[in-house]
């Protein structure tokens, strides 16, 4: 059982709060984790283990992605979209 379960809404805001305030390559790595699919969800969550630690640093009970307010949600999921663009490809 990995350490960050992928379906956990504390998961996801944790991606989010990666998305916001991480670097090009860590706010990249939250961004797929939003478009992932529950198989790369749980790829993500173990290999970069350390990345989702740093950023539940501090995180606490509170969610929050909806701790955010509504025009920066918009921001992360319009983020989101552009990282869906990155990585559709033809199967």
């Amino acid at each position: 059982m990995p350490k960050y379960d992928p379906n956990s809404p504390d998961t996801y805001a944790i991606a989010a709060k990666m998305i916001k305030f991480g670097g090009s390559f860590v706010s990249s790595l939250g961004s797929l984790f939003y478009s992932a699919d529950p198989v790369n969800k749980l790829k993500i969550v173990t290999t970069w283990e350390n990345y989702f630690d740093d950023y539940a640093n501090d995180f606490g009970k509170e969610n929050y992605f909806n701790s955010l307010p509504q025009k920066e949600q918009e921001e992360i999921l319009g983020l989101r979209e552009v990282a869906s663009s990155f990585i559709s490809y033809e199967k």
